[in-house]
Parts: structure tokens; sequence; C-alpha cells
């Protein structure tokens, strides 16, 4: 994808120094950011922005050979998806996902998994590193179930191919009231798991869990939280 045009990019010879005002940004006139909370610095980027949103290079002259824009190697990144780009890597992305599942999605995840990632476009790939489940429950337990696994794809009953190495018991959602951390790690090449690269719903990943479904809970909740690279084949 060729580079922007900029009108006269501002340069810094450096070192560039940023300071808050002050611990309050309302009292000091500052600019809250889109997040509630005080930025020392922030970068705003529309709605289908399709370029890096920050980028460290090793420089060089700027043109353009063939019509196509030319510059510096880049270095490390922030994409437009939030995702880190180190070491040149430019082709791996490293990002993180939080999402919240209610009771109804954990009763129902057995016969239906609940997706957890998109599948990325075709020709990448979501290699996972780990999974932090928080469990919260309830005095109104839940029953039956089993083992809630991750996997890629839609496969029912939790028989899809996993994504990581260990599993969560079905103790931990049928646990009485408090919150419960279980932390995945990666799955090994010893497993013979492989990442699908098709950017179909086969590549994407859902929760879901074996032996029968979970019933009767109904205040219980879960937060997963996955850390993973979208690599780009080629």
């Amino acid at each position: 994808m060729p580079n922007p045009k900029f009108s006269a990019p501002t340069k810094y010879r450096g070192p560039l120094v940023v300071e808050t005002r002050g611990a309050n940004p309302k009292a000091a006139d500052q600019q809250v950011g889109d997040s509630g909370y005080q930025a020392a610095m922030s970068i705003r980027t529309p709605v289908g922005y399709g370029y890096n949103l920050l980028e460290f290079c090793q420089p060089a002259p700027y043109g353009a050979v063939a019509g196509v824009p030319t510059g510096g190697v880049v270095l490390s990144a922030v994409d437009n998806a939030g995702g880190l780009l180190l070491s040149g890597a430019i082709l791996t992305s490293q990002r993180v996902t939080r999402v919240a599942l209610t009771a109804a999605q954990l009763i129902a995840m057995y016969a239906a998994p609940v997706l957890i990632l998109a599948a990325p476009a075709s020709g990448a790939g979501l290699a996972v590193g780990q999974i932090l489940f928080e469990m919260v429950t309830t005095a109104a337990a839940f029953t039956g179930g089993g083992i809630v696994v991750f996997q890629y794809g839609v496969t029912a009953n939790g028989a899809g191919a996993a994504t990581h190495a260990g599993s969560v018991p079905a103790a931990v959602v049928k646990a009485g009231t408090g919150t419960t951390l279980t932390l995945l790690g990666p799955a090994s090449a010893a497993n013979g798991l492989t990442v699908p690269t098709d950017g179909t719903t086969a590549s994407g990943i859902y929760i879901s869990n074996q032996t029968a479904a979970f019933a009767a809970g109904t205040g219980a909740s879960a937060i997963v939280t996955i850390s993973y690279d979208v690599v780009t084949l080629g």
C-alpha cells in the first residue's frame, strides 16, 4: 500500500520530551483522551484509515521509483488495529483482545461455540500466545458441562483443533460465588497443531466446552483476554 501524501512534515532533531501539565487535565484546560483518561499524547485517525499509526525507522531519502514511494526500513510500528510490529517483522502484528461472555453464552457454547477472534484475511493466520479466562460465579451455580476449550472454527462440543495447551476445568465454571483466573499457554509444535490460513470461519477462534452443556447458572459471567499474533505469510 503506498504511503499517503504529506504536506511538509515537521521535523525535530530531538530529543523531544512530552510532559503532561498536571494530575487534573480539566483543571489544566487539557483535552481528555477518548478513553476518558488523561493522555500525554494522542494520535487520532479516521475510520477506515489503512496505514500504520506510528513508525520507528532507519531513515533513507524519500522519493519514488516507478511511481512507488520509497523510504527507510521500518524497525517497529503500531498498526491501524493497535497491534505492535516489532524488530522489523512488519508482517507479524502482536495484539490483545478482551471479550466478555454472558451466562447465556456459556450455556449455549456446547452446541454453538462463541466467537472470540474473527478469522484474518486469507493468507494470514492467528497464532495464539496465552489466554486468560476469568470466571465470575454467583450463588446460582452452573451444573452439568465439561472442560472449556478454545479452538479454531465452529465445531460443536469443543471438538475443534485446540489453539492452546491445556483447558479450563468444568469445576471452575461450576464453582460457588467468587472469581477464578485460569491461564492457558500456547500450543507447542509437539501437539501437531497447524494454524489455519484460509480466511474463513474455520480459522477464527471460538470458545466451547466438551461433554455436555452447562445449565442452571443465571448470574455468572466470564472474561477472555487473549494475546495473539496475526501472521501474514509469504
